[in-house]
């Protein structure tokens, strides 16, 4: 995939993401958030999970997990399978958008990511 984001001063690595949300059975694809909150950078992966619900022990986990491999803290969205599009872009950065130069978002392809899994 190979793109590299700056967020919170660090640099931010997708395939890192992915390789967490593959140590998860019940999780699946997954979406990087990045958006610009009160003048500072704001992460958010959005992942489908075969078993979505109110389980803030396994969320807590995830962000440990993540947080290990990406610097920064991300926030959880959990959603059910099937709510993240196949074609949808890996990564939506929205910090620039306001301004008019919005970087391109990274059109991988699920299939080539979900072919490993």
């Amino acid at each position: 995939v190979g793109d590299i984001h700056r967020v919170k001063g660090t640099n931010l690595i997708p395939d890192l993401i992915r390789d967490v949300i593959r140590t998860h059975g019940s999780l699946r694809r997954f979406q990087i958030l990045i958006d610009r909150v009160r003048f500072r950078d704001s992460l958010t992966v959005r992942v489908e999970s075969i078993q979505p619900g109110n389980d803030r022990s396994k969320e807590q986990t995830l962000i440990d997990e993540l947080r290990t491999v990406a610097l920064v803290r991300p926030e959880i969205e959990v959603v059910p399978v099937g709510a993240i599009d196949e074609n949808a872009p890996i990564v939506i950065d929205n910090r620039f958008r306001h301004v008019g130069t919005m970087p391109s978002a990274h059109q991988a392809n699920w299939s080539l990511w979900e072919s490993d899994h």
